[in-house]
């Protein structure tokens, strides 16, 4: 079985490319944090700030497909004096516009957030950057043999819900079982009339209500030539009920 990939596996896929970027066109270390190390001659600081849920590209191959999130980088310097630092941090800037796969804001970090990383403002900007995790799924096996359809014209079937003394039995609720088709309820003579949508070879399972009482018949599909007539089907409701 293969071994899944670890959280940070996926963030650090996504964030060593940038790193790598920052160092080649700065030319100073890379630090991930303000209070860690360098060699006090400056450096860039690339921050994660927080994860976004992302639209997925679609799938990868026919068999894998990708979860993705944004993460947010700010991206500013430590340790250089403030001209310096601005003069780095621009032109890390406008280099990250022509970079196609990653995505800058157009407004600079907010006071709010400087204050809540507990350091003072200075030039800076937050660089969105994808995270991805490719997902492999069962390949769906390829079909070998050309697909049969069978064309269904909906049809209507007739027939009469009765007690078992042969009483009709009204306001009977009749639906095709396992279906979740349209339900009709019967008339004063018991009587029904139901469009189903089934093949006219498949035997036909109708769930019937009445007087408190469910039953589900097994029927044989009525053939065209008797007008679709299931005849009598019989509910054994109460005596008592089926006298109303």
């Amino acid at each position: 079985m293969a071994h899944d990939p670890e959280p940070r596996d996926d963030l650090a896929r996504a964030v060593e490319p940038v790193r790598e970027w920052v160092a080649a066109a700065s030319g100073l270390p890379v630090v991930h944090d303000f209070d860690e190390e360098h060699d006090g001659k400056g450096a860039v600081l690339l921050r994660p700030l927080e994860f976004e849920l992302a639209s997925a590209t679609g799938p990868v191959l026919r068999h894998i497909s990708s979860a993705e999130l944004t993460l947010g980088l700010l991206v500013t310097t430590l340790g250089l004096p403030a001209f310096e630092a601005a003069g780095v941090t621009s032109a890390l800037a406008l280099a990250a516009r022509t970079e196609g796969e990653w995505v800058m804001d157009a407004a600079a970090p907010s006071l709010e957030l400087w204050q809540a990383l507990q350091h003072p403002p200075a030039p800076a900007f937050i660089l969105r950057v994808p995270v991805r995790r490719l997902i492999e799924r069962p390949a769906t096996p390829l079909v070998r043999e050309p697909l049969r359809t069978t064309m269904v014209q909906p049809r209507i079937v007739v027939g009469r819900v009765v007690a078992s003394d042969g009483t009709p039995l009204s306001a009977a609720r009749v639906a095709v079982a396992d279906v979740g088709s349209i339900a009709v309820s019967s008339d004063s003579r018991g009587r029904f009339r139901l469009p189903v949508s089934l093949a006219p070879d498949v035997p036909l399972a109708l769930r019937i209500s009445a007087r408190g009482t469910s039953v589900t018949l097994a029927l044989d599909a009525p053939s065209v030539d008797a007008g679709g007539d299931l005849g009598d089907l019989t509910v054994p409701v109460p005596e008592s009920s089926s006298t109303r």
